[in-house]
């Protein structure tokens, strides 16, 4: 008997060590800086003409709205209008920016809309200037203007500033000088100490940089723009940084407000287990992630800005819940506008005139 009960606690012990090692695997799949890339999948082009691209036709291709193409070989291009469909197949207008989309391809579908170079998406110009914080120079994207409320754009994880262009030119058709940012561990950013994202909790110091930037250089007030866990970072800015007396607005596109439903999502997804969430976020607390402290909705009551809050009901990364939960909390301060079928982060594809608008409503009131 005795015999047994040991071989039983090193079966137990060999669990709990496999168990955490799984673990500690999913969080360094959280926490690793990683990402980008072409989304997926790549679709096939059936033909291209100057005015029209017909594509096989999937959910992204059919989705209604402004997107782009990318081929990856220096080919992209914005889609538009749906002007023909069938069951394999759907045609839209098409206007090629750089390079071309020809038959044959296999092209992404992607919601930048923008090319990655300011000089190919915009006839005005961006700036590459420097942040200093204190991990180093931060590069960031200034379009100068001459109003006293700059916008400060924070991209999301694996992203980087291209996120932000959609609504870079919808801030400069409104006059409002904006800063694209970059934060630890984008590439050519400073590296955080340890490699590892903090998921919002280390990189509210890089936007708290951009805000003391802002300031120097003429900015009397502030709106904060967080796309996905950007939005997590300014959210958490919020609650920590000294310049929120500054603040007048926060805009919030498809925010993370609470990693948990966004990392169980992300394990059905990859068709692990979902018990294994609570794992690697237990390995990620011991690893110095403060996931309570990055609960925006349990700390709702703790805001205390005007904020436009995006959501796509399609959003198959961030769950449109999370959102209508932290509207709900606060409908004294949110602005809360549901897109209906958008995907994450793409409020403004599916109808960029609505966006503009609201964005243009919420600044003029802020």
């Amino acid at each position: 008997m005795r015999i047994i009960g040991w071989l039983a606690g090193v079966v137990a012990l060999l669990g709990m060590l496999a168990l955490g090692g799984i673990g500690w695997h999913y969080s360094n799949q959280i926490l690793t800086p990683g990402g980008g890339g072409r989304p997926e999948p790549l679709l096939a082009v059936r033909s291209a003409t100057a005015a029209t691209v017909t594509l096989e036709r999937t959910e992204a291709s059919s989705r209604p709205g402004a997107y782009d193409l990318d081929d990856g070989d220096g080919g992209f291009a914005q889609i538009t209008d749906i002007v023909a469909r069938d069951t394999t197949t759907v045609s839209r207008s098409v206007d090629v920016l750089t390079g071309s989309i020809d038959a044959g391809e296999r092209v992404s579908v992607g919601g930048y809309y923008y090319p990655a170079d300011p000089a190919d998406a915009f006839d005005f110009p961006l700036r590459e200037v420097r942040v200093d914080g204190d991990l180093g120079a931060f590069p960031a994207y200034l379009d100068e203007g001459a109003g006293p409320t700059w916008a400060i754009l924070v991209h999301g994880r694996g992203a980087d500033r291209h996120e932000a262009f959609r609504m870079v030119g919808v801030l400069h058709g409104l006059g409002v000088p904006s800063l694209s940012i970059t934060y630890r561990n984008d590439a050519g950013a400073p590296a955080s100490p340890d490699g590892l994202y903090g998921l919002g909790s280390t990189e509210w110091e890089d936007l708290e940089a951009a805000v003391d930037y802002a300031v120097e250089h003429g900015a009397r007030r502030l709106v904060l723009v967080g796309f996905s866990t950007g939005g997590q970072i300014v959210s958490t800015y919020l609650h920590h940084g000294d310049g929120g007396d500054l603040v007048e607005g926060v805009i919030l596109d498809a925010p993370v407000l609470d990693w948990g439903p966004v990392l169980r999502r992300a394990a059905v997804e990859r068709g692990l287990p979902t018990f294994l969430t609570s794992v690697a976020m237990l390995v990620s607390q011991v690893r110095g992630i403060p996931w309570a402290e990055m609960d925006q909705i349990e700390r709702a009551g703790e805001f205390d800005v005007p904020i436009l809050l995006f959501h796509g009901t399609d959003d198959s990364t961030v769950p449109v819940a999370t959102s209508d939960v932290f509207a709900r909390a606060r409908p004294d301060l949110v602005t809360y506008v549901r897109v209906e079928g958008a995907e994450h982060v793409q409020s403004w594809n599916v109808d960029p005139e609505a966006y503009a608008d609201a964005v243009a409503d919420f600044i003029a009131a802020a």
